[in-house]
């Protein structure tokens, strides 16, 4: 690969990854907005660490997203974010591929729901400065809405200096920003959930899932026993 790359970053836990994960990488693909795309398995992300749902092994939920893509052209799944320091933030595992790869243009791959809470991730003002948002699904009013805060609501709750007026025009700077650096593909949503899947799976209900799983990951969990206990 050369210093002028274009590389697509879409993180999870996998927990367990399922056919949805696979469309919206698909749809990704298909915007060709990059040459390849990474896919980052997140070993404890921070924002779940408080869930009552424990996340399977990190191996095994990397084993099975490696079945799930394996026959996905321009798909690498990276188990990089293992390699570094906890907490696992977004923000720490693009400035590591930003140290090994600083000419490579990135662009980080999400869904509309994660656009929306995207302002109380850690640090995100950094993120944006070192990536293009890409978001999964047609944008919608709402969506410009929430990134577009107007200049009225800003200057009206001042500038004297308070936390609550910093922490505002921080939020409008950030939802600015996003706005010059979202852009949207084309993505039909698909009403599969990985909790709802564990559940399934926890209650023995293997057709439910045989239609929203891939059959090698199904195999996997399977023959490994995983999500056998319902609080997975």
């Amino acid at each position: 690969m050369t210093g002028s790359d274009r590389i697509g970053l879409f993180g999870g836990t996998f927990n367990p990854v399922h056919l949805g994960h696979r469309a919206i990488a698909e749809s990704f693909l298909r915007s060709r907005l990059f040459q390849e795309l990474w896919i980052l398995v997140t070993p404890d992300p921070p924002h779940k660490a408080s869930s009552s749902d424990a996340l399977a092994p990190f191996a095994d939920r990397l084993a099975m997203t490696k079945l799930a893509f394996a026959d996905l052209d321009r798909v690498r799944v990276s188990e990089l974010e293992a390699s570094l320091d906890r907490p696992h933030y977004t923000l720490r595992t693009i400035q590591a591929i930003r140290q090994n790869h600083p000419a490579f243009r990135l662009f980080y791959c999400m869904g509309e729901d994660s656009l929306q809470s995207f302002p109380t991730w850690y640090k995100p003002k950094q993120i944006l400065e070192e990536v293009t948002l890409v978001v999964a699904g047609r944008p919608v009013e709402s969506d410009r809405e929430e990134m577009n805060l107007s200049e009225d609501a800003s200057s009206a709750s001042g500038t004297s200096g308070s936390l609550d007026s910093q922490e505002t025009q921080y939020e409008s700077d950030i939802r600015k920003m996003m706005l010059e650096k979202t852009v949207f593909v084309d993505h039909d949503s698909v009403d599969i959930s990985s909790s709802r899947i564990r559940k399934q799976l926890a209650q023995g209900r293997i057709g439910d899932v045989e239609q929203v799983l891939h059959p090698e990951v199904l195999f996997y969990i399977q023959e490994h026993a995983l999500y056998r206990d319902e609080t997975i």
